[in-house]
Parts: C-alpha cells; sequence; structure tokens
C-alpha cells in the first residue's frame, strides 16, 4: 500500500515509484498485520524512490534513494536521511497511512 493507494499492477514482480510511505501488511498467526515506513520531508529526493518486490520466492520493500539516479558526495561530505518505521496490528489503507504520516510530520516539525 502507498500513501496514494494499492501498489497495483508490478512489473516483472517490482514495483519503482516516489511515495511519502509505503506499508506492507501480512497474516502473522492469523491477524493482519503490518510495517509502514515513512520519508521525512526534506530527505534527499523526498519524495523518496522506493523499490518493491513481491514474488512468490520473496517480498521486500525499502526506501532507494539511488533508484533512478547516482548521487555523488564530496570527500567528507555527509548524507542524513530520517525515516520512521511502524509496525502495527490490522490492515492499514491509503487513508490511514495517510494520517499517519501527516502526524509523524506535523511532530517531527515540532520544536522540542
Amino acid at each position: 500500500m502507498k500513501d496514494d493507494g494499492p501498489v497495483g499492477e508490478l512489473t516483472e514482480s517490482r514495483h519503482r515509484g516516489r511515495h511519502a510511505a509505503v506499508d506492507y501488511s501480512v497474516l502473522l498467526d492469523s491477524q493482519p498485520s503490518g510495517a509502514a515506513i515513512f520519508d521525512l520531508p526534506g530527505n534527499p529526493r523526498s519524495p523518496t524512490p522506493w523499490f518493491v518486490i513481491k514474488s512468490a520466492e520473496m517480498s521486500f520493500f525499502a526506501p532507494a534513494i539511488l533508484c533512478y539516479e547516482p548521487m555523488t558526495l564530496q570527500p567528507g561530505e555527509r548524507v542524513t536521511l530520517r525515516y520512521r518505521v511502524l509496525v502495527h496490528s490490522g490492515r492499514w489503507d491509503a487513508a490511514r497511512l495517510r494520517r499517519e504520516y501527516e502526524r509523524w510530520t506535523r511532530e517531527s516539525r515540532a520544536p522540542r
């Protein structure tokens, strides 16, 4: 599930796209559960490119900032990436994923 709807059709069991958040749901001990990853605005290339695999052999998803092009860093230059990983019960739809993403981004910008 992406923040804008289901992943949908996969080409060769793979999906690449830019999204603010992606969620993967499974049945765990017969109970729906999932894991969501949220991209923090301000990360390089945000909304982040994602790499998703769903095949008989394996399922996998991860942010992939090098998906479309390389990134050149100067000696000593650093890149900081911030994501939130949220493991949850139940199966989320796109609206729930968006709500949780928006809540997190509001909280992450709040003064500390």
